[in-house]
C-alpha cells in the first residue's frame, strides 16, 4: 500500500494512496491513530494532516484494514 505526500506547507501535510476494494485504513503518527474510511468509486484516497509544527520530521504509518485484519503497513517521512 504505497502512498506519497501530495501536498505540503509549514502546518499540513496531505497524503494521497490508492484504495485496493473496500479497504478502510488506519493512520498512525505522533503515538495518535485516524481511521479513515473508503471512499466511493475509483481513484486516490487523500487526507489532510494538519495543525503541525513548522520544520518537524513526521513519521506516518498507514495500514489497509479488511474487516477486523490490519496490514503490516507503510511508513513514511515528511518535514513540515
Amino acid at each position: 500500500l504505497p502512498f506519497q505526500v501530495s501536498a505540503q506547507n509549514e502546518t499540513n501535510i496531505t497524503l494521497q494512496w490508492f484504495k485496493v476494494s473496500t479497504t478502510n485504513f488506519v493512520l498512525q503518527f505522533n503515538g495518535t491513530e485516524t481511521n479513515i474510511s473508503s471512499p466511493d468509486g475509483d481513484g486516490p484516497v487523500t487526507h489532510t494532516v494538519s495543525s503541525l509544527t513548522a520544520g518537524t520530521r513526521y513519521t506516518f504509518t498507514l495500514f489497509s484494514v479488511i474487516g477486523n485484519v490490519r496490514n503490516s503497513g507503510e511508513q513514511l517521512t515528511a518535514v513540515t
